[in-house]
């Protein structure tokens, strides 16, 4: 009878607890979407080299979408989806749901690419297997001992030469204070969600952005086939190391940071124990400067966007 009395006595206190006043929140469903040239191919009168390039594979693993804002902010949060899900958006051949958030309030937006943990999903186009690959840990001149945050593969043409690449990348980028929506009330994309609302907000991911560097010019190739170094056609993403920035800084890839007023700025990325990595090779521009332009806001839309650890954040 006590045993009894003790399984009931939170089901009774239950029924005790003080109804939310809160009004209902607006309901923000997250999707993610593929780039035309992702699900097709990279034509050679897209690239200011020549080189036709074909996406085989592209697995990311994204998520923990978030609504927020500061102590200023109005933004009040209901729930935000935690975990992440593993796509490859070479398969992905219509927008997928990646979670759906609560709140109401002027709220920032933002989400992040890591490596998986134990609350990641796979997701469309994905199966068990790209979650097995994705787990797997390794390293490279810039990460140690972590698992896949983005996969790419495929093949670059050009003449009789070919080339196949196969690229793990191991850190995480995250991206906050994301904008470009009509909506958006500030330069930071605040968005206003009123009680009872639906919306919907997308993230379209670009396997092409690997190989432009600056928005506004063409797609390259050429500096990735220097890594090619013993000749076999087969660039491994080590060997991205090789090809150092003098090497590749007229080919039109490259792009000196800029804090957006012309002036040089440091790179956003960082090593893993917090410390700014110094871009001195391809491997290191790979990381800092082409990996976090493969995801989209709303199209059009950007993020302010953080590869590595940040000192202070996780």
């Amino acid at each position: 009878m006590r045993l009894r009395s003790l399984v009931l006595a939170p089901l009774l206190c239950a029924g005790c607890l003080p109804d939310d006043t809160r009004p209902p929140p607006a309901k923000v469903t997250i999707t993610v979407t593929s780039s035309s040239l992702t699900t097709g191919d990279i034509p050679s009168s897209l690239t200011a080299d020549g080189f036709a390039i074909t996406i085989e594979r592209f697995v990311v693993n994204l998520g923990e979408a978030e609504l927020g804002g500061d102590a200023d902010s109005s933004c009040n949060v209901y729930s935000n989806p935690s975990y992440t899900r593993i796509f490859d958006f070479k398969r992905l051949a219509a927008p997928a749901t990646l979670g759906v958030a609560y709140a109401t309030g002027e709220c920032s937006f933002g989400f992040r690419i890591r490596p998986p943990d134990d609350t990641s999903l796979v997701g469309a186009g994905a199966d068990a297997s790209d979650d097995d690959f994705m787990r797997t840990r390794g390293a490279d001149p810039d990460s140690t001992n972590v698992g896949i945050a983005v996969y790419v593969e495929g093949e670059a043409v050009r003449g009789d030469q070919t080339f196949h690449f196969a690229w793990p990348f191991r850190k995480s980028v995250r991206y906050a204070d994301c904008a470009g929506r009509p909506d958006s009330t500030s330069d930071l994309g605040v968005l206003d969600l009123a009680s009872g609302e639906q919306a919907t907000l997308d993230i379209e991911l670009h396997a092409e952005k690997l190989f432009q560097g600056d928005p506004s010019t063409p797609l390259h190739f050429e500096p990735f086939s220097l890594a090619d170094t013993d000749g076999d056609g087969e660039i491994t993403f080590d060997e991205l190391w090789n090809v150092h920035v003098e090497d590749f800084a007229t080919s039109g890839l490259y792009f000196a940071p800029s804090d957006g007023a012309g002036t040089s700025a440091p790179w956003r990325c960082f090593t893993q124990g917090g410390d700014p990595i110094v871009v001195a090779t391809l491997g290191d521009f790979a990381y800092c400067a082409l990996l976090p332009n493969i995801a989209a806001y709303e199209g059009a839309g950007s993020c302010s966007a953080i590869t590595g650890r940040n000192p202070g954040n996780d």
